[in-house]
C-alpha cells in the first residue's frame, strides 16, 4: 500500500479544520395549526375559543364564521352548527337552539326559519314544524302552538292556517272539531257558523204546511180557507178537518145546513117558519115541525146533554138557496146556572139560553115517536136593550116574495126533520110568516 505524502495529509486536515469552523445557522420553527405568534414562528400561542388557524405560521387567528362555532382553544377548524341550531354571530363558541316558532333542518345555519301558518314548533331545537292537526289552526308564521277551531267552525285538515263555518244545515257545539254535525230531524239550521239547530216551526190551526222543514231551512205556513180549521192546501176544497158547526164533505168544510134542501130529510107534514124584523134590536124568529113522517127517538137527534151533539137551524129561499142557519154548539154546557140542554119526558130533549148566546137561539124542543107523533120547535130573539144581539137579522127582507121556502132542523149525529111551506100568511113590512098544511 502507497504511503501519503506528508503535504497531502496536512491539506487534508486544514479542509476538516475549516469545514467544521463554518457551521450553517438553526431555521426558527412554524407555528403549528391552532396557533399563532406575531412572526409566524415559535413561540406561539393558542388561537382562543371561537377562532382557528388552518395553516402553519399564521401571525393571527380567524374567527369561526355565522353558522359555525369552536369550543376549545387551539384548534384548526371550527364546526357547523347541527340541525336544529344556529349561530348568528362570528367567533361564536356555540351554538344556539331554534327558539319554538322556528326550525332549521340544515347544519351551518345562521338563522332558524319561521315556521309557516298552519305549521308550529313548541319546544326549542327543532329540525322541522308540525302541522297544526284536524281542529285546530293556525294563521300567523313563527308560532309555537295552534288555536281551537270555535264553535260553529271546523277544519278536517291538518296544517291549515284557518277554520271553515259550518254550512247551513249543520251545527257545531263543542270548539276543536274536525266536522260538523247535521241537524237532526224536526230540527234546521239556515245560517252558517251555528253551534245549534232550531226547532222545525208547527203549523197551528187554520195553516197548512206550504214548505216542509228541512235540515236547512224552516217549513213555511200558510193560511187555510176560511172554511177549514185544518187543511192541507189552500183551497176551500182542501179542508182535512172543519170547525165545530160545520161539516166535511169532499173535502169542503160546510154549513150542517148544507148548500140546499136535504132530500133526505124525514119530512114533517105540518110546519111553520115566522120572522119578524119590524122593531130593530128587538127580532124575532120562530120554527115549528109537527106530524115528522118516521119514527124518532131522543138518539136520533144525537146527545147534546152528555154528547158533543150541534144542532142546526136552516131556511132556504123558494130557489133553494140557504139564506138563514143557526148553530147551537153548547153541547155539555151551562146557559146560566143550569145546563143549557136537558132530557124531558120519554123521548124528549130541551134546549133553554135566556142570554141567546149560540145565534140569538133561546129555545129548542125536540120529542121524539112513532111515524106522525115526533115534532121540533126552536125560537130565536135580540134584546138589544139587555145585550141580546147575536139573532142574525134581515131574513124576512130575504124570504119576502117567496111562496115556498124550507125549514130545516139538522143535528152532527144526522138527524135532519124539515118541510117545505106551501101557504104564506104574511109578507109584509119586515114580517114574513108561511106554513105548510
Amino acid at each position: 500500500m502507497a504511503r501519503r505524502s506528508p503535504l497531502r495529509v496536512f491539506a487534508a486536515l486544514v479542509v476538516l479544520t475549516l469545514t467544521g469552523a463554518i457551521a450553517t445557522p438553526v431555521t426558527a420553527q412554524d407555528c403549528a395549526p391552532g396557533t399563532f405568534s406575531a412572526t409566524g414562528s415559535e413561540p406561539c400561542t393558542d388561537c382562543q375559543v371561537g377562532t382557528f388557524t388552518d395553516s402553519p405560521g399564521q401571525t393571527a387567528c380567524a374567527s369561526c364564521s355565522a353558522g359555525t362555532f369552536q369550543a376549545s382553544s387551539g384548534q384548526s377548524s371550527c364546526a357547523s352548527c347541527g340541525a336544529g341550531t344556529f349561530q348568528a354571530s362570528t367567533g361564536a363558541s356555540t351554538c344556539e337552539s331554534c327558539n319554538p316558532g322556528t326550525a332549521s333542518s340544515s347544519v351551518g345555519a345562521s338563522s332558524c326559519l319561521a315556521c309557516t301558518a298552519g305549521t308550529f314548533t313548541n319546544s326549542p331545537g327543532q329540525t322541522s314544524c308540525a302541522n297544526c292537526n284536524p281542529g285546530t289552526f293556525q294563521g300567523l308564521p313563527g308560532q309555537s302552538s295552534c288555536a281551537s277551531c270555535v264553535a260553529g267552525t271546523f277544519q278536517a285538515s291538518s296544517g291549515q292556517s284557518s277554520c271553515a263555518s259550518c254550512v247551513a244545515g249543520t251545527f257545531q257545539a263543542s270548539s276543536g272539531q274536525s266536522s260538523c254535525a247535521s241537524c237532526a230531524a224536526g230540527t234546521f239550521q239556515d245560517m252558517a257558523g251555528q253551534t245549534s239547530c232550531d226547532t222545525c216551526t208547527t203549523c197551528s190551526a187554520g195553516f197548512f204546511v206550504s214548505a216542509v222543514c228541512t235540515a236547512s231551512s224552516d217549513a213555511m205556513c200558510s193560511a187555510c180557507d176560511p172554511s177549514c180549521a185544518t187543511c192541507t192546501g189552500p183551497g176551500a176544497n182542501q179542508c182535512s178537518s172543519c170547525a165545530s158547526a160545520n161539516q166535511l164533505v169532499g173535502g169542503e168544510c160546510q154549513s150542517l145546513c148544507g148548500t140546499a134542501p136535504n132530500p133526505l130529510c124525514r119530512p114533517a107534514a105540518q110546519a111553520q117558519v115566522q120572522s119578524n124584523d119590524a122593531h130593530p134590536g128587538k127580532e124575532r124568529l120562530k120554527l115549528r115541525w109537527t106530524k115528522i113522517a118516521t119514527a124518532t127517538t131522543r138518539g136520533s137527534f144525537g146527545d147534546p146533554v152528555g154528547g158533543s151533539t150541534i144542532a142546526a137551524l136552516c131556511v132556504f129561499n123558494d130557489a133553494g138557496t140557504r139564506v138563514g142557519d143557526l148553530i147551537v154548539d153548547r153541547a155539555g154546557q151551562t146557559c146560566g146556572t143550569k145546563p143549557c140542554w136537558k132530557p124531558t119526558g120519554k123521548q124528549g130533549l130541551a134546549y133553554k139560553d135566556k142570554m141567546a148566546s149560540a145565534d140569538g137561539v133561546i129555545k129548542i124542543g125536540f120529542v121524539g115517536g112513532v111515524a106522525g107523533k115526533g115534532k121540533a120547535s126552536a125560537q130565536g130573539k135580540n134584546n138589544a136593550s139587555k145585550g141580546l144581539v147575536s139573532l142574525p137579522t134581515g131574513l124576512s127582507a130575504a124570504l119576502t116574495g117567496n111562496m115556498s121556502p124550507t125549514i130545516e132542523l139538522v143535528t152532527s149525529d144526522g138527524l135532519c126533520v124539515g118541510a117545505t111551506m106551501n101557504r104564506v100568511v104574511k109578507d109584509a113590512a119586515q114580517q114574513y110568516k108561511a106554513q105548510k098544511k
